[in-house]
């Protein structure tokens, strides 16, 4: 998906007149046919420009490349070069066919065989539809190199992503088959099995997060089977934090005599993992799975002749997770994935269904739960019901888009496993971008804006085992919330539009989960056709999170835009958190509301997570995110002990950030990208700037927490700049304190003489002594402006996660020169 921190950055440089960044380098692009070209490709990775990105289609047939590719580490060096190396291409790479077997990478066991890649910066790698084999991993310098090695030069960026999918390694001599080290790791449908591991201690995949980076392994629809003496996959995250979720789902993991799984050096506390839907035939060392996770024999079809497609009767099949993360994979290794109702674990996707072909041939409806009419959406939804099994409903409706189903009484409600895919409708076409809304929706669903039919889709409170995923409908005219979800788990919205239509305005909600449900997943981390618009619900939110349970994620959606994303149709406001916990809410852009980008509120609202976020980029909201009524022990931004997932809260109406006189304590707001906001960028108590407190921590929102008073900033020159910041804190006494450091170029127009957040230079930690003072020093960066020099502000957080207002605004300094200074001499 599109890198967030690429456009809060972009956004910083343009408020604050910073260095234009240099223009992207063109992208260099091969069809290849011999391994000749196939090499010399990929040898032009090491002197491409930066900002380029190499895109190598290969063309179908076997690749005797021997060693070529393993004599040397290929490096851009400090050049941020990207590379794509795509398999499956026709004569001239006009054509495609999408399977690893027809593109077949031979190292005919020649030593040193594997590819090693180290990448830069914030370029991505991304391999698909080949298949490697006999491969001899590690060369004479790195032994224990892998087949394929993606590794992250230090300091590199975190929104960088390195991605296999849909590839197959098989017969490859080595310690390690995939190894990657990096902020973001993808490993989507391949097939790594039958490789030859010398040693227990040896792992087919190795992933370790990248040092300081906000990191993440996503594993999905993998099968990893019978790679020697060794483990099937291992995860070392080191003793660091992220907000980034890993996953592990949907796996094969089968015949590794070490472990299955080792995640003895994940560190578990820190940092999020999901492992759910996986077959683990053995052990697993360092975390407990839970029991959607299977320890059987997944009934492969002839693994000694490296067949290791399903039997029938495989536990695998029809067997999956239906709420992957970041979403499942369109197709299978080679050919259609989920031919059935729910999709098969590992790589392969048997045609065995077991479930009733539930069709939607009409948009009439009668209006009768007991007696619905044949082939109507109300007829599918009670056989689905009725299934006693995870159910699929497609569409199949004579007619030119879109086809709208008017409701007269209320949709019945979903009880059981419901899949309602309107994407299988012919003539749908998917949302192709993050930043706006071009998907062709050809089913609607309209309320007719009637009291008769308060929601379109609804799972009751006493549906404890019902599961509802909803793809590609357009959403109006319905007097409560569009989808209303009180009971049953694990729910999926992807993909669907919620506004007004040709003939009713939008409904009065889009989205409500309340009550008894389980977590949902709204929206999507990386597949730009599950995108959600959301919008036009002007008396209420766009999307309400209100069950008790919490534990939803809300990520990737356009909420309040019109569908160029940047268009008005506002929500009064755009997500609304009440009395639900330990909700994430990334990558979503929010303008357009008259009331809050994002309002939490309620005792029970703690441990939301906000981050990645762009509140009112395009146009501001009322406030850009709103903190009250008892709410604690929530994040915007930062972790405590780190700089990323930054918001960009900038052009709202009011203020950037308020903890309101009604809020809990916790709340912390760190790392932030504040601008052009009405009011200042972090509000305590709702009164715009406030005094120091004379004795703190005091009684009100974070304790009324006080700001850091900085009375000078230091700025030396060179080629990295840094800032020299002295100034002081008074707080609770013998506390450690974060203190975050802002640049901008102007102080806040507000009363209060109060800097402007506009660019984190970084945080430094502080203690406070016996009776609560602190005199400190710190050593930021700079930030590079176009000419001069600018404004420095800062906060401070104590270790309960209380944020203080922005801070005093004062000018950086440069140091007097030392000419003359001893007479000449």
């Amino acid at each position: 998906m599109r890198t967030l921190f690429s456009v809060i950055a972009s956004i910083a440089i343009a408020y604050i007149s910073a260095t234009v960044p240099a223009a992207t380098a063109a992208n260099v692009e091969f069809c290849v046919s011999t391994p000749s070209e196939l090499v010399q490709a990929i040898d032009s990775f090491d002197s491409a420009a930066s900002g380029s990105d190499i895109v190598v289609r290969v063309q179908q047939g076997t690749y005797a490349i021997g060693n070529l590719l393993g004599q040397v580490e290929h490096t851009s060096g400090a050049r941020a070069v990207g590379i794509q190396i795509l398999g499956g291409y026709g004569a001239g790479c006009s054509t495609r066919q999408l399977d690893p077997a027809n593109t077949v990478l031979d190292g005919n066991l020649l030593a040193d065989g594997g590819l090693h890649l180290r990448m830069q910066g914030n370029a991505n790698a991304l391999f698909e539809g080949l298949s490697f084999t006999r491969l001899a991993a590690g060369t004479q310098s790195d032994p224990e190199g892998a087949v394929l090695e993606l590794s992250m030069s230090p300091g590199s960026s975190e929104t960088a992503r390195y991605e296999v999918r849909h590839c197959r390694f098989v017969g490859n001599p080595g310690h390690r088959i995939i190894e990657m080290s990096g902020p973001q790791m993808h490993l989507v449908n391949n097939l790594v099995a039958s490789n030859m591991l010398t040693d227990a201690t040896d792992v087919a995949i190795a992933l370790t997060y990248a040092d300081h980076a906000d990191s993440a392994a996503i594993v999905t629809n993998n099968t990893v089977a019978g790679n020697g003496l060794g483990s099937g996959l291992r995860i070392a995250s080191g003793v660091q934090s992220g907000s980034r979720t890993s996953e592990i789902a949907n796996n094969i993991f089968a015949l590794h005599p070490a472990s299955e799984l080792l995640l003895d050096t994940f560190d578990a506390v820190h940092n999020r993992l999901r492992v759910h839907g996986n077959i683990l035939r053995g052990s697993v060392v360092g975390y407990q799975p839970d029991a959607s996770n299977l320890n059987l024999d997944p009934g492969f079809v002839d693994p000694l002749a490296n067949d290791f497609s399903l039997l029938a009767g495989s536990p695998a099949i029809n067997s999956g997770s239906q709420l992957q993360q970041f979403g499942l994979p369109m197709q299978a290794l080679a050919g259609p994935r989920v031919i059935a109702a729910r999709i098969d674990r590992g790589a392969f996707e048997s045609a065995q269904g077991t479930f009733p072909d539930l069709v939607v041939t009409t948009t009439n409806d009668n209006g009768d739960n007991l007696n619905p009419l044949a082939g109507s959406l109300r007829a599918a939804i009670k056989a689905a019901n009725a299934a006693g099994a995870p159910a699929r409903i497609r569409f199949n409706l004579a007619g030119a888009c879109p086809r709208v189903i008017v409701l007269g009484t209320s949709m019945i409600d979903v009880t059981g496993e419901v899949l309602i895919d309107a994407t299988s409708q012919p003539g749908w076409l998917p949302n192709t971008r993050f930043d706006a809304f071009d998907a062709t929706l050809c089913i609607g669903l309209d309320g007719n804006d009637t009291p008769a039919t308060p929601w379109g889709l609804h799972v009751p409170m006493n549906a404890t085992n019902a599961s509802l995923e909803v793809r590609g409908i357009h959403f109006a005219g319905f007097r409560d919330a569009a989808i209303k979800i009180e009971g049953g788990r694990n729910h999926r919205i992807a993909g669907n539009r919620f506004s007004a239509n040709a003939e009713h305005g939008a409904s009065f909600q889009g989205v409500r989960i309340s009550a008894n449900s389980g977590p949902a997943f709204i929206g999507t981390y990386t597949d730009p056709s599950a995108v959600n618009l959301i919008s036009g619900s002007a008396s209420s939110a766009g999307i309400s999170l209100g069950n008790g349970a919490g534990g939803s994620i809300v990520a990737g959606n356009l909420i309040g835009f019109a569908p160029d994303g940047v268009g008005p149709a506002g929500n009064n406001s755009g997500i609304v958190v009440t009395n639900s916990a330990d909700n994430t809410i990334q990558y979503n852009s929010i303008g357009h509301h008259v009331g809050h980008g994002v309002f939490i509120n309620g005792a029970a609202a703690t441990g939301n997570v906000l981050q990645y976020n762009l509140i009112g980029t395009v146009q501001g909201n009322g406030n850009g995110v709103t903190i009250g009524s008892g709410a604690a022990n929530n994040v915007i931004g930062a972790p405590l002990n780190a700089d990323f997932g930054a918001n960009a809260i900038v052009n709202n109406t009011f203020v950037g950030v308020q903890v309101t006189f009604s809020a809990g304590t916790g709340n912390r707001v760190l790392a932030g990208f504040f601008a052009n906001n009405g009011g200042i960028d972090i509000d305590l108590n709702g009164l715009g700037a406030s005094a120091n407190q004379a004795v703190n921590p005091a009684v009100g929102p974070n304790n009324l927490q006080n700001y850091p008073v900085l009375t000078e900033a230091i700025r030396f020159a060179g080629p990295d700049p840094i800032n020299v910041l002295s100034g002081t804190l008074h707080s609770t006494p013998n506390e450690n304190f974060r203190i975050d450091v802002y640049a901008a170029n102007s102080c806040d127009s507000a009363p209060g003489d109060r800097g402007r957040a506009h660019f984190i230079l970084g945080h430094r930690m502080i203690a406070t002594d016996a009776i609560g003072n602190a005199t400190f020093q710190l050593t930021l960066p700079a930030f590079r402006f176009t000419v001069g020099t600018g404004m420095v502000s800062a906060t401070a957080t104590d270790t309960a996660g209380n944020t203080s207002e922005i801070g005093n605004c004062i000018a950086e300094t440069t140091p007097p020169e030392l000419l003359f200074a001893d007479d000449f001499e």
